[in-house]
């Protein structure tokens, strides 16, 4: 039965895509590859539980081909939530995301056919059963000056353990302020979801929903955002029943240009609460030369820093490399940012790297100083 269910997604997804791709002017010719993305997210839990303090996102996905006003695309990302039963910073869970589907405009309204799957895991945890679903659906968005509107329907084409049948999501931003390097900004977000009348998990219809506030920090193609946000959140605990009422206080880091492409993901699991794919940015002209290579770098630079941070302040035993990673790119970021506002010079390269490291050891000391993290016990 199940393998009937993925068949016939994938034969729906073949019929949509195909009927968008005879809708398109046969005079286009075809861009491959017209456009990737990028984004990092790190979050606090506030009040914490045993198995949930932090929640991560590392993702990112790519427009593989765009005809005139469509584009197709793929997308994922690797949601992990952290708490402190073992350890600190120790990995509980790992929800999977992959979506692919089609974009184009119809008038001011950007519409956006998908088939959405989340995957569900518990890391070092028993855990027999498969939490899974597939959802194909519809989405619609709209910018209306410095406000965006928009909403989804969905229907699970599988859904084990979670009993999941109709998703109905809608939300809404709007750009409180603007001034040349920074914005204040507003959100909210709602999901409803329908349960199968004899599902495993006993529990009935639910709503999840989302408020948020925060200031974005735009250079280029890249965005810095700090936020804070407030949830009621259903399905936390993965395998059994429970919704938890929490706020969250994070950082974002998004590579963001060409807002025409931006996208609203639907709800994952036990995550973020207004969980967004950044926008694309094209990987042709000026402004993107290279941009692959960069982010690579950014990465590997900011793994580096990170590291590097943590042997200082004697942290490297509790960091894995997704930490390093975040501490050494969000450090970087605010070393750079404050060498600017004492007005330090770091146009050379090491000057650079000290600026970066030094950020990177003021973060981890923060973090330290609010209880986050311990320090590491020498024998």
């Amino acid at each position: 039965m199940r393998e009937q269910l993925r068949r016939g997604a994938r034969a729906g997804l073949a019929v949509v895509t195909g009927g968008l791709w005879l809708l398109t002017p046969a005079a286009e010719a075809a861009d491959f590859l017209p456009a990737v993305s990028l984004h990092l997210e790190a979050a606090r839990y506030a009040p914490v539980e045993t198995d949930l303090h932090w929640t991560t996102t590392m993702g990112g996905g790519a427009d593989l081909v765009g005809i005139g006003g469509f584009r197709g695309y793929i997308v994922g990302d690797v949601e992990t939530l952290i708490g402190n039963t073992r350890r600190a910073f120790d990995a509980s869970q790992a929800n999977y995301t992959l979506e692919t589907g089609g974009r184009w405009r119809v008038g001011r309204v950007l519409v956006n056919p998908f088939f959405h799957h989340v995957s569900r895991h518990l890391i070092d945890r028993e855990k027999a059963a498969a939490v899974d679903w597939n959802i194909l659906g519809a989405r619609a968005e709209t910018d209306l000056g410095r406000v965006r509107v928009g909403a989804s329907v969905g229907h699970t084409t599988l859904a084990s353990l979670v009993g999941y049948r109709w998703e109905l999501i809608g939300h809404g931003e709007v750009e409180a302020f603007r001034r040349a390097r920074v914005a204040g900004y507003g959100a909210a977000r709602a999901r409803l979801v329908t349960i199968d009348p004899d599902p495993e998990l006993r529990r009935g219809d639910f709503i999840d929903w989302a408020i948020e506030g925060g200031v974005r920090f735009p250079h280029d193609h890249r965005v810095l955002e700090a936020f804070a946000a407030y949830e009621r959140r259903n399905d936390v605990y993965l395998v059994v029943p429970g919704a938890l009422d929490r706020a969250l206080f994070g950082a974002r880091i998004r590579l963001d240009e060409g807002r025409c492409a931006r996208r609203t993901a639907p709800a994952r699991g036990a995550g973020t609460p207004l969980a967004t794919v950044p926008g694309i940015w094209p990987t042709r002209g000026r402004a993107s030369e290279g941009v692959g290579m960069d982010l690579i770098i950014t990465l590997v630079v900011g793994g580096i820093i990170g590291w590097a941070a943590s042997l200082i302040m004697g942290t490297d035993q509790q960091m894995g490399a997704l930490a390093n990673v975040l501490i050494g790119v969000v450090g970087s970021v605010l070393g750079l940012w404050l060498a600017g506002v004492v007005g330090l010079s770091v146009a050379g390269g090491p000057a650079r790297w000290l600026a970066s490291l030094t950020g990177a050891i003021i973060l981890i000391a923060i973090v330290r100083a609010l209880g986050l993290m311990r320090p590491r016990r020498t024998i």
